[in-house]
């Protein structure tokens, strides 16, 4: 992330700054009734893949990881480095 901040070019403080984004928020339907199918030693597992590939289509698309939450997926587009239009 600090690469991809580092080669924008654009000015980054530690204030912050008011900009547009948008806020993604990603989950596994019908989580709960999974969850008690499966055995528990390999939920995890299934759970790691998921988050995997969500992160990295996520970045590939240059967004940016906010965290995991249960079984969701919070990023956003357009923060810390913003997207520019043909990149949209």
């Amino acid at each position: 992330m600090v690469e991809r901040m580092e080669q924008s070019g654009e000015a980054h403080s530690l204030g912050g700054a008011e900009v547009e984004l948008t806020a993604f928020f990603a989950n596994v339907p019908g989580y709960v009734g999974i969850a008690e199918q499966v055995p528990l030693r390999r939920l995890p597992a299934l759970m790691n893949a998921y988050f995997e590939a969500g992160t990295v289509a996520i970045q590939e698309e240059g967004g940016t990881l906010d965290k995991y939450v249960g079984d969701v997926i919070v990023a956003m587009f357009g923060a810390p480095v913003r997207l520019l239009p043909w990149q949209i």
